[in-house]
């Protein structure tokens, strides 16, 4: 079965072009990572121009404004790119359902209103398979180990990479990702000078020095630390006789 991981960030949370209060929103960023096994494969990624406002609580998680997207091409324009790219394929996405309407309401707007596509959602699955009380993405990262740098901005690539690391873990595939890239780590997203390296797992242990390092400790310093030590323990002998 292939696979291809995918996230989208948008101009708002409702797609649905006839809702006139809050609802027309558009696709503004749309990454599909092939996941093989557990590595990663091809990519597709492109940035959109959403032909109307970015709402200001969207920028704030993606960092985007329509000034800044309006010279990027129009969903229409690579809708047909995407979906060679996606034929055939199973879509993994966390809250499948958020990327699902948005892609069909652009799909409709495309004159494809008909798309359909097999999702697995991994949302559900790590709400049965891990007991904590959040499941977003960034928790998820820090219960299974998966480093990445601080990041203030949410971003589509990033977020693809991030879930396919999370999945192959939920799945029990195997408890690590081979990134492609830096062993180990890979430049992933860069805007504006930030750069963010995600390492899915610690490197792994090269095993057993054939030879023992030297001890790089001198006799002083063993002294020195044998009498700490000594009024550490005067010190919490005087607290617990200060407490009776």
């Amino acid at each position: 079965m292939r696979e291809i991981v995918l996230d989208t960030e948008t101009t708002g949370l409702n797609p649905d072009p006839n809702n006139k209060t809050d609802g027309g929103h558009r696709i503004i960023e749309l990454a599909a990572v092939e996941l093989e096994g557990t590595r990663l494969g091809k990519r597709w990624h492109y940035m959109f121009n959403p032909e109307r406002p970015v709402d200001p609580l969207a920028t704030d998680v993606h960092g985007w404004t329509w000034e800044e997207l309006k010279g990027e091409p129009k969903f229409a324009e690579l809708a047909e790119s995407f979906l060679e790219f996606i034929d055939g394929a199973t879509l993994i996405a966390h809250n499948s359902p958020f990327d699902d309407s948005f892609i069909k309401a652009e799909m409709w707007r495309c004159g494809r209103g008909g798309w359909t596509a097999n999702w697995i959602d991994t949302l559900p699955i790590a709400r049965k398979k891990v007991p904590r009380s959040k499941h977003t993405l960034d928790a998820l990262c820090r219960h299974y180990g998966i480093r990445k740098s601080a990041r203030k901005l949410h971003g589509a690539m990033l977020d693809t990479i991030l879930l396919a690391g999370v999945y192959v873990r939920l799945v029990g595939r195997l408890d690590q990702l081979e990134l492609e890239g830096v062993n180990g780590g890979e430049v992933v997203y860069f805007r504006g000078g930030e750069y963010i390296i995600v390492a899915a797992c610690d490197l792994p242990h090269p095993g057993p020095r054939p030879e023992p390092l030297p001890n790089r400790l001198t006799l002083p310093d063993l002294r020195a630390h044998k009498l700490f030590m000594q009024e550490l323990e005067k010190d919490h002998q005087s607290a617990a006789e200060s407490s009776d």
